[in-house]
């Protein structure tokens, strides 16, 4: 499968399998963080029906590990926590948490690559652009079918949540300038979309 997250402002589009610009969207999250430095950064998401079916809470801190929360919303079930360990690595980001009885393993490359491992092998990769103009923004992730689009979703915003660009015309976003290679020098894709 493939996923487009479409960033308007504060506003994101999520599309399954894209296929025509007029085609409605999936999902819509909204940035709900407070703007100050040393607040934590927030996001929810809707589903079509307009029920929050996921919260994203990311906390940068300066001199200690990134604190992220996931809390995925389904409907008519209970919410599902999650709480992923940041991995110390001095190149890359790298987060491990256990979801559905699997071990995962969510790590950013140089640039805007990330990566998702599930047991040991990748189930997705990820993808920015990195100019944009009037704070346009899109995301990319390609993923195999039987991946939860939610926990993708989260972890495609998770980064970008306070972060976008308020009234600029044009901007440039490098990513991770010092950080590895990512699989196949980010061509990879899921066997079957």
């Amino acid at each position: 499968m493939t996923i487009t997250i479409n960033q308007k402002s504060g506003s994101y589009y999520i599309y399954k399998n894209l296929t025509d610009k007029n085609q409605d969207w999936d999902y819509y999250a909204v940035d709900i963080s407070g703007g100050a430095a040393w607040d934590a950064y927030e996001a929810k998401i809707y589903g079509k029906d307009k029920k929050e079916v996921g919260y994203i809470w990311l906390n940068r801190r300066l001199f200690r590990t990134a604190q992220l929360q996931i809390v995925l919303t389904p409907p008519d079930k209970k919410p599902i926590e999650i709480i992923p360990k940041n991995v110390w690595n001095w190149k890359d980001l790298i987060w491990s948490f256990e979801f559905n009885n699997s071990k995962y393993i969510f790590q950013e490359h140089r640039g805007h690559h990330r990566s998702l491992f599930k047991n040991d092998n990748q189930v997705a990769a990820f993808d920015k652009r990195t100019f944009n103009f009037f704070e346009n923004d899109v995301l990319n992730i390609y993923a195999n079918n039987d991946e939860d689009i939610l926990l993708l979703c989260c972890l495609a915003l998770y980064g970008d949540i306070g972060n976008f660009n308020r009234g600029t015309t044009a901007s440039f976003d490098f990513g991770n300038l010092n950080g590895t290679k990512p699989p196949l020098n980010g061509k990879w894709r899921p066997t079957k979309i």
